[in-house]
């Protein structure tokens, strides 16, 4: 896990499509189910460009692969968000 010294703001916007399920028999009422789902997480931070560390924040921006993230403000026990993302 890679410690990062400095947020200054984040943001997190969770969206989810849902599928119309609306027929005859929904009585009046719009139906919908679950769809897709998805989470953009956005942050401003400080970047110290000789942390090797950071760098590997960098590497993962840059790459095509599915990253594991979790953020934690303050401290290890304070709520979090999890996730995989690209």
């Amino acid at each position: 896990m890679v410690a990062i010294g400095e947020v200054r703001n984040y943001r997190i916007n969770a969206t989810e499509t849902g599928i119309p399920l609306t027929s005859f028999d929904s009585s009046g009422y719009e139906e919908t189910g679950t769809g897709t789902r998805s989470c953009e997480v956005t942050m401003e931070m400080i970047y110290v460009s000789t942390d090797a560390s950071q760098d590997d924040i960098l590497t993962a921006f840059s790459s095509q692969g599915t990253r594991y993230f979790s953020v934690r403000p303050t401290t290890g026990t304070t709520p979090s968000v999890v996730g995989t993302g690209r």
